[in-house]
């Protein structure tokens, strides 16, 4: 018998069927993780268009729900009141710009 082991004998066959055995199982190790990071993406994928579908769907349900839309710059009650916007003027000083 040499230093590597490879006379025959039962314990080269045993010795064998272990290796082969752990390498099915290191195969079936990294096929398992596989599969679970290709779930894992498929979940993050389905839950992102769910969010998605929802999002849109509140946006048209504000778009559409029938309330006059505020313009920019306007508040709610000064819109509601019927009151002419507020002219604001700016001059510049020394110091920067200032608004009136």
């Amino acid at each position: 018998m040499t230093a590597n082991g490879t006379a025959g004998g039962s314990m080269n066959l045993i010795g064998g069927v272990l290796a082969l055995l752990h390498k099915a199982g290191r195969l079936i190790r990294q096929i398992m993780l596989g599969g679970l990071f290709v779930v894992a993406a498929g979940i993050v994928a389905v839950a992102t268009a769910f969010l998605g579908v929802l999002v849109a769907s509140a946006a048209l349900t504000l778009r559409f729900s029938g309330r006059k839309p505020v313009a920019a710059g306007k508040s709610q009650s000064a819109q509601s009141a019927g009151s002419s916007p507020v002219t604001l003027e700016a001059r510049q000083t020394g110091e920067g710009w200032t608004v009136e």
